[in-house]
């Protein structure tokens, strides 16, 4: 039985630029599973982390979570990593992950003006679901400072709103 392989997308954008809401509308209009990195760090250690510890266990769950979609897409499936993909070096590792293993990807990348990407945490915040952070306007600004975007010579999709 030959089955068709699916593909990966890559979700790369700063917080509130519309990543997991476009993950929900992937998976709604048809066969696609997603795969998020919040929701796996928050079912695995809670919402509260020091920040060094942290970041070694968002480092093994990227992995973690690239492993998994490349499994999933090799079995013909769709997968939609949302995952932010703040980095080069983390796009830079899927990309490669995702290659040797011979899965198509494409990186998503979202673009919306900071105002509204405001004022979308602050309604997310307002109905704050079990597998969401909360994103307070000191934790927007700091994060602003640590999203590096693609570079020119990065192949990407720009997603806006």
């Amino acid at each position: 039985m030959t089955r068709s392989a699916g593909r990966v997308l890559l979700l790369c954008g700063p917080v509130g630029s519309g990543k997991s809401s476009f993950a929900r509308s992937v998976v709604e209009g048809g066969a696609a599973v997603h795969l998020s990195l919040d929701e796996w760090m928050i079912r695995l250690f809670g919402r509260e982390l020091p920040r060094a510890e942290h970041q070694a266990k968002l480092g093994a769950c990227y992995a973690l979570l690239i492993d998994q979609a490349a499994a999933i897409a090799l079995a013909g499936v769709t997968v939609v990593v949302d995952g932010g993909f703040w980095h080069r070096r983390l796009r830079d590792a899927a990309r490669s992950k995702l290659s040797e293993r011979g899965v198509d990807y494409t990186l998503c990348v979202f673009e919306l003006s900071d105002e509204e990407r405001w004022a979308r945490l602050e309604r997310r915040n307002a109905a704050l679901g079990e597998l969401d952070y909360e994103i307070t306007r000191e934790m927007f600004e700091f994060f602003a400072t640590c999203y590096e975007p693609p570079g020119p010579d990065e192949v990407f999709e720009v997603v806006r709103g």
